[in-house]
């Protein structure tokens, strides 16, 4: 008997241990650990040669309230002004791929999971062209997005969800550039990103989420200002809040 209780007692040692260690990870109920990259809407500040101070953090950010929606930790690797591609004017601007070689020195453990919201800064600085010869077109942004992916996939991320960019509402920060025509490109790269990604389920598409109208074109009109900060380019609180539930659900 006094055997068995030792067994017992034993076993229930390990099952605590391992429900500790498993408290202490970035998992949610379905034990997934997740990681997310962006450009200044994912990290919720920016600071670029348009600004010479970050604007301002209005509560939670997107992955901050989705993991609270899932009841997942994310760990948030974006950064302010990131790109896709950076322009060949400005070649230190930090890229994705440059976000996924940090993230992956910086810890052995691979999560299940990654979430993407890049192209903003990508859409604003590059043509709406297919010549790859070009070295303004925005075409070449979407190569280097299938090379970041499949970079994550060969880490071994099983799952790699990408959010549609957001609309504008005023030409505030980058006044030099007609907003609509910005929209243009803004749909022009979420035709295809939906093209490439929807049929794997893949794609977390936020189009009307902000207020933006969808023509019968597929042409969005600017979107409702309420969801933005004064520069009518990066989200607030209510803002966020439109997104956040669209990334739970993929997560949970």
């Amino acid at each position: 008997m006094k055997n068995k209780l030792m067994i017992l007692t034993g076993a229930l040692i390990v099952i605590l241990a391992i429900s500790v260690g498993l408290q202490g990870r970035t998992t949610n109920a379905a034990g997934q650990t997740v990681w997310a990259f962006g450009d200044s809407i994912m990290a919720g500040s920016v600071t670029n040669q348009w600004r010479s101070t970050a604007y301002p953090t209005l509560g939670a950010t997107i992955p901050e309230m989705a993991g609270s929606l899932s009841g997942t930790t994310i760990t948030n690797y974006s950064i302010g002004g990131s790109v896709l591609r950076a322009h060949p004017t400005a070649p230190t601007q930090m890229t994705l791929k440059k976000q996924i070689q940090n993230a992956l020195a910086s810890t052995t453990e691979r999560p299940t999971t990654a979430i993407i919201l890049i192209g903003h800064n990508d859409i604003y600085q590059f043509a709406e062209n297919y010549n790859l010869n070009d070295p303004n077109s925005l075409e070449l942004s979407k190569w280097e997005a299938v090379y970041a992916d499949q970079a994550l996939r060969d880490a071994g991320v099983a799952k790699v969800y990408w959010i549609t960019p957001m609309p504008r509402t005023t030409t505030t920060q980058v006044s030099d550039v007609d907003s609509l025509a910005i929209e243009h490109r803004r749909d022009w790269y979420n035709e295809w990103l939906s093209a490439w990604l929807a049929p794997q389920g893949r794609i977390i598409d936020t189009r009307g989420l902000l207020g933006e109208k969808i023509a019968a074109t597929n042409r969005s009109e600017l979107a409702n200002t309420a969801f933005f900060t004064g520069d009518g380019l990066h989200l607030n609180a209510a803002g966020n809040a439109q997104i956040a539930p669209a990334v739970a659900a993929k997560i949970r």
